[in-house]
C-alpha cells in the first residue's frame, strides 16, 4: 500500500480549494433536471447553473471498473490493466488521489469505489477464463490486497473492516458495495448499528414488492432514511464537518441509479410509469445493426442474465424509468444535504464541485436497455459539470474524455500531474468565460475501449471493441469481425443509419479508420521511463 506522507512532510497548498467529486453509477447524460424535466434534481441543477456543463463528456470505457480506474489514474483501461469487471486495479498504480494526499490534502471516499471486485460469480469467471497455463505474464502478490471490496467481508460483523490509510490514495474510506437493494460494505455495518440486518433485507426474495414486468424493479424493505443514498449523504457531511485545517478532497459516490431499481418507501409509487413516453428511437428496426443487437430485438422483453443488456418491452421501459427517476431524486436529496452543510460551514465558496458518472445506460434508446457491447451515445455519454471558484458559468459542446478528469483535478488543486497520465487538463474550457457557451475543446476525438470475458457479440471469442468518436463520426470495430458500426454525427445524430458497409459512407469510413489507428498508437502504454539509451 502507498501510505500518505506524514503531516510534517506534506506541503499544504496555499489557498487550495476543497474538491468534491460526485459520482453516480450507470447514469446517462440526459437523465438530469436541466436536460429533461421529468427528473427532479434541483440541487444538481443548482451546481450546473453556477458552473460549466460539458455536453459531450464521453467515457473511456462504458463499464464500471475499467472506467472508474481510468477516472482515478487518467490512463486507458488497456494501460492501467483493469480491462473489464473482474480485474482489480493494481494497488501499485498511482492515482490522482495519491498526488493530492502527498500535497497535503485530506482525501476521502464515501460510497461506491469499485476499483476492486465485489465478489460476484467467481464460478462463472473460473469456467470462462483459460486455465490451461499455470503462470500469468505478471506475478502479483498472493495476499489479500485485492479483497477490500468483497461484500462478504463486511457481512461478517466480526471481521476486519478498517481499510488502511493510503488505499488507492484515500486517507478515509467508507464503502457502499453492490447496487440497489443488495448494497453492503460499511453501509451494511451502519444498518446493523441501526438495528437492521443487511442480509435479511436484500434482493428479490426479501422485497416488499417485485414488479411483474421485470424483477429488477422492486420495492425494498428498508426505509428512505436508511437507504444507501441517504447514508452516502450523511457520511459525506460527516467527512466534511470533521475536516481539519487541510484542504479536502471527497469522492461522494452513489451505487444508484444502476439497476436493480429499488426506490424505498413511497418513492416506489411516486411516479406514474404510464406518463413516460419512450424515446423516438425505441422502435428502431436495426436493419443494418450488428447480429448480437438484432438477436436482442428478436427476444424483446426477455433478459437472460440480470447484468445483460436486452430489449425491453414498452412496459418494462416505462416502469424502470419511473423507478429510476425516484432513485435519482434520492441522490439529489443527498447532494442537497452536502451543499447545505458546505454553505453553513462557510466552505462552499472555496469548494470545487464536479458531478459525473462512470458510464451511461441505453434506457430505451434504439429499443435497448442497460449496457455492454453497445457503444451508442446513451452508454458513452455521461453528465459532467464543474463548478466553483475560478470556473466560468455556461456550457461547452467540446468533447472531453474520462481520461481528462485526473489531470484536471490535479490542476484545480495546484498539484503536479504524474508521468503516464494520458488525458488533458480541461481548465482552458472553463477558466475563460469566453470559452463557455462554445465548442472550445482540448481534443478532437475520444477513444473508447471495451473488453469482456464473455463472447457478447457471438464472434467465438471474448468481446473486444474499439470506438473512436470524432466531431464528424462514431466508428466502432469488433475484433473477430469484418463488420462494425459507422454513424455520421452531423447527418444522423441519433445513430439510426449504420454506414459501415454502405457506399455512401466509404470515404468517411476510410478517414475515421485512419484516425482510429492513429489514436490506438497514441494511447499505447508508455509509462516506464528509460534509464539508459541501451
Amino acid at each position: 500500500m502507498t501510505e500518505r506522507l506524514a503531516d510534517d512532510q506534506a506541503e499544504h497548498p496555499m489557498n487550495a480549494p476543497n474538491i468534491v467529486l460526485i459520482v453516480t453509477d450507470q447514469h446517462r447524460s440526459d437523465h438530469v433536471g436541466w436536460m429533461d424535466d421529468r427528473f427532479s434534481t434541483p440541487h444538481l441543477d443548482s451546481i450546473a447553473s453556477r458552473g460549466t456543463v460539458f455536453s459531450q463528456a464521453i467515457v473511456s470505457n462504458p463499464i464500471c471498473m475499467p472506467n472508474r480506474a481510468t477516472l482515478a489514474t487518467g490512463r486507458m483501461p488497456s494501460v492501467h490493466g483493469t480491462r473489464f469487471n473482474g480485474i482489480a486495479l493494481d494497488d501499485r498504480a498511482r492515482t490522482f488521489m495519491h498526488s493530492l494526499s502527498d500535497a497535503g490534502y485530506r482525501t476521502g471516499l464515501v460510497g461506491k469505489a469499485h476499483l476492486q471486485n465485489m465478489g460476484d460469480h467467481p464460478e462463472i469467471a473460473a469456467q470462462i477464463v483459460d486455465q490451461t497455463l499455470q503462470h500469468d505474464a505478471v506475478t502479483r502478490p498472493r495476499d489479500d490486497w485485492d479483497s477490500w471490496e468483497l461484500k462478504a467481508r463486511y457481512d461478517d460483523p466480526s471481521g476486519s473492516h478498517h481499510i488502511p490509510s493510503g488505499w488507492y490514495g484515500f486517507e478515509h474510506v467508507e464503502l457502499a458495495i453492490e447496487h440497489g437493494d443488495a448494497v453492503g460494505g460499511h453501509y451494511g455495518l451502519w444498518l446493523r448499528d441501526h438495528g437492521i440486518d443487511p442480509i435479511a433485507i436484500r434482493g428479490e426474495a426479501n422485497a416488499l414488492t417485485v414488479d411483474p414486468s421485470w424483477s429488477e424493479i422492486r420495492k425494498p424493505v428498508v426505509s428512505a432514511e436508511h437507504y444507501h443514498s441517504a447514508w452516502v449523504g450523511e457520511r459525506s457531511v460527516a467527512f466534511v464537518d470533521d475536516s481539519d485545517e487541510r484542504p479536502f478532497f471527497l469522492q461522494m459516490s452513489f451505487p444508484d441509479p444502476h439497476h436493480p431499481f429499488t426506490p424505498p418507501g413511497d418513492y416506489f409509487e411516486r411516479f406514474d410509469h404510464r406518463d413516460l413516453d419512450p424515446p423516438s428511437t425505441f422502435d428502431d428496426p436495426h436493419e443494418r445493426s450488428m447480429p448480437h443487437i438484432k438477436r436482442m430485438i428478436e427476444k424483446r422483453g426477455h433478459q437472460h442474465f440480470h447484468l445483460a443488456a436486452f430489449a425491453p418491452s414498452l412496459e418494462q421501459y416505462q416502469r424502470a424509468l419511473a423507478a429510476e427517476i425516484a432513485t435519482i431524486h434520492l441522490i439529489d436529496d443527498a447532494v442537497g444535504r452536502l451543499l447545505e452543510s458546505l454553505e453553513a460551514s462557510g466552505k462552499l465558496e472555496n469548494t470545487v464541485i464536479i458531478f459525473t458518472s462512470d458510464h451511461g445506460d441505453m434506457f430505451g434508446d434504439h429499443g435497448l436497455m442497460l449496457k455492454a457491447a453497445l457503444h451508442y451515445r446513451a452508454t458513452l455519454e455521461v453528465p459532467l459539470v464543474i463548478a466553483g471558484p475560478g470556473v466560468a458559468n455556461g456550457s461547452t459542446s467540446g468533447m472531453v474524455s474520462t481520461l481528462d478528469l485526473a489531470p484536471t483535478i490535479c490542476a484545480l488543486a495546484g498539484v503536479e500531474p504524474f508521468w503516464g497520465m494520458q488525458g488533458h487538463d480541461l481548465s482552458p474550457m472553463f477558466r475563460d468565460s469566453a470559452a463557455s457557451d462554445s465548442g472550445a475543446s482540448v481534443r478532437d476525438h475520444v477513444l473508447v475501449e471495451e473488453d469482456q470475458i464473455f463472447d457478447l457479440a457471438g464472434l467465438d471469442q471474448p468481446l473486444r471493441m474499439r470506438t473512436i468518436v470524432t466531431n464528424e463520426a462514431r466508428l466502432t470495430r469488433y475484433a473477430g469481425s469484418r463488420d462494425g458500426e459507422l454513424f455520421d454525427r452531423h447527418a444522423d445524430p441519433h445513430e439510426g443509419s449504420n454506414l459501415d458497409r454502405s457506399p455512401a459512407g466509404a470515404s468517411l469510413r476510410i478517414e475515421t479508420m485512419e484516425r482510429l489507428a492513429d489514436s490506438l498508437a497514441d494511447h499505447a502504454d508508455r509509462d516506464l521511463r528509460p534509464a539508459f539509451m541501451a
